[in-house]
């Protein structure tokens, strides 16, 4: 049985697109769902709020880090 080394890379490309279109598809559609994501009007509040104090008053690092492992864990 003879392998022909041309076809197989031929079908090893076709693979490696096809593979390249369906990962442009996963991103597409995580980026669509991320877009549909809401946030509901007391969280929108909230940061608004957290950004103004911000940049008011600055923020000790690791209260911002709860702060952001808060918003974090609210998905």
């Amino acid at each position: 049985m003879a392998v022909n080394i041309d076809r197989l890379l031929k079908e090893i490309r076709i693979v490696k697109e096809k593979l390249e279109d369906i990962e442009t598809q996963v991103y597409m559609l995580k980026s669509q769902h991320l877009e549909e994501e809401e946030l509901s009007e007391d969280e929108l509040e909230e940061l608004e709020d957290l950004a103004e104090e911000t940049l008011r008053d600055g923020i000790p690092l690791e209260e911002f880090k709860s702060k952001l492992n808060e918003f974090s864990n609210s998905y």
